[in-house]
């Protein structure tokens, strides 16, 4: 992704103000007003707080992984320290997002099983218990 497409992508970010103003569900409105008088930041906030956003990280090619990094890949420098391109840097942290989230996921579901396992009556149980 080149550094101009990058800065197009960037521009299409939403300030809160415009998602106030824009949004269709007028709850949402309400939310984000009242939130804003309180004076409670909202992720709208803490995400404007954050521009302009790295643009090795917009694009995917950013790798933290080792303490090498962090590695930021650019034509100068077409491979981190461990030789890892664009293409696999993308590839890993989508792999560990997904991971991530998988594992959250699974140990909630774990716990559901879990208590039902338990809050179910023997008579009732059809495997073994």
């Amino acid at each position: 992704m080149s550094f101009e497409a990058i800065n197009e992508y960037r521009k299409t970010f939403p300030s809160k103000q415009q998602v106030i103003e824009q949004t269709p569900d007028p709850g949402v409105r309400a939310m984000l007003t009242h939130l804003e008088e309180a004076g409670i930041p909202t992720a709208f906030d803490r995400f404007d707080a954050q521009k302009p956003h790295c643009s090795f990280g917009l694009a995917g090619t950013c790798c933290r992984i080792c303490n090498m990094g962090p590695c930021r890949i650019t034509e100068k420098s077409p491979k981190g320290v461990c030789g890892a391109d664009a293409h696999v840097i993308v590839a890993r942290n989508i792999l560990r997002w997904v991971a991530a989230g998988v594992a959250a996921h699974g140990a909630r579901g774990r716990e559901v099983l879990l208590t039902l396992k338990k809050k179910r009556p023997a008579a009732n149980c059809l495997y073994r218990c």
